[in-house]
């Protein structure tokens, strides 16, 4: 079994666990709305180490994410990772250029803020479960959470093949 394959056979594992975790359309909503938020609070907060990071980190998952969905939500989400990282890391080196603790205070804001409508909405409020994180948490389950989060088989109707 080639490599490719094997990461697509995962991600289908990772796909099927969230699926148990977020059936309410309420909580798939909310939750494609806050991921890239808490995606782009981490990606803000690799700026504050170095600009070109978070650029290397975005572009290395949504080359991922194409890989794994070599289809239309693929590309989406791969070229949406690309846009997060460009945009958070303007916003870091002009907006937030000389002001440091504002853009640490405003980092946790959104990560704070992201935490709150995924868990204290979602989960819950409208699941009323816990997170599936609670109960496994990987690095591939963090980089694979936006794509996740916007890889609702009713709405995309897009099938996972990995043989594709």
């Amino acid at each position: 079994m080639n490599i490719v394959r094997k990461l697509r056979l995962c991600y289908q594992r990772e796909h099927d666990f969230y699926l148990r975790y977020h059936q309410h359309p309420v909580n798939w909503m909310l939750h494609a709305f806050a991921v890239p938020l808490e995606w782009c609070s981490f990606l803000a907060a690799l700026c504050l180490l170095h600009n070109s990071i978070p650029l290397f980190v975005a572009g290395l998952a949504g080359a991922y994410y194409v890989l794994l969905l070599p289809n239309i939500l693929g590309l989406f989400a791969g070229l949406s990772q690309i846009s997060m990282g460009f945009i958070t890391t303007y916003a870091m080196s002009t907006t937030f250029k000389n002001h440091r603790a504002l853009a640490t205070g405003c980092i946790l804001c959104l990560y704070c803020l992201s935490w709150i409508v995924q868990v204290g909405f979602g989960h819950w409020l409208i699941e009323k479960n816990e997170p599936g994180m609670m109960n496994k948490l990987t690095v591939n389950s963090v980089i694979l959470s936006p794509l996740l989060a916007w890889h609702h088989p009713s709405i995309h109707n897009v099938h996972i093949s990995p043989s594709s």
